[in-house]
């Protein structure tokens, strides 16, 4: 349970990703299979405050961090900065996807990357989709495709959402403690969403990949 201190759109959102992409990857619960609660609190008739209720339920098994090798994606990307840059790149993707008639295909693959955990001005969010093989953008979308660097990454497979602030925090502990692998400032952090068929029951899965190098 989160409360948040104003009803303001931007104030709920940023609560949800707190408990979402900070608290939840922190504790021993992973994101329950029962219906999420949003409690309002009135005064005069007036709606002052909420509290927000994330189901959970214990987990059943820490993921373990991993080392894995990445080819590179050729990837549109829809990025945008600012308090509400979430959105924005999302309606920007979903927008895409609909003009290309790529909604339903199963083909695509979707990635994100963010830097800001708190979503203020200086936040910027990024979505990635990267097409079918055969997809060729057109000349006025051309300058939207990048490429997703390849290499090795330390993956960690998460409930989590919104900005990862959580999983980064544990990723980025873990490399603390080796002795083996340190990140890679050359290269940035991107989160891979899994496909519908592999998630459990509707709930998001995604696979959160940090740069890595060996140590010399």
């Amino acid at each position: 349970m989160a409360r948040t201190p104003s009803v303001a759109k931007d104030s709920i959102q940023n609560t949800w990703n707190r408990l979402f992409s900070e608290w939840l990857p922190r504790s021993v619960f992973e994101q329950g299979k029962h219906e999420f609660i949003e409690e309002y609190a009135l005064n005069r008739d007036q709606i002052v405050r909420m509290k927000l209720y994330l189901p959970v339920e214990r987990s059943k098994l820490v993921k373990p961090i991993e080392i894995v090798q990445l080819s590179s994606h050729k990837v549109m990307r829809f990025r945008r900065t600012g308090i509400d840059c979430v959105k924005q790149a999302d309606e920007a993707s979903i927008a895409w996807l609909c003009r290309n008639g790529l909604m339903e295909d199963s083909r695509i693959r979707i990635f994100m990357h963010c830097d800001g955990g708190l979503l203020d001005e200086g936040s910027v969010y990024e979505v990635y989709i990267a097409p079918p093989e055969d997809f060729l953008p057109s000349c006025e979308e051309a300058d939207l495709q990048v490429e997703l660097e390849g290499g090795m990454y330390a993956c960690l497979e998460s409930g989590a959402a919104g900005t990862m602030t959580g999983v980064l925090e544990r990723v980025d502990r873990w490399l603390d403690m080796s002795t083996e692998y340190r990140p890679d400032p050359g290269r940035f952090w991107y989160a891979s969403y899994l496909p519908k068929e592999e998630a459990d029951l509707g709930m998001i899965r995604v696979k959160c990949y940090v740069p890595v190098q060996i140590m010399s």
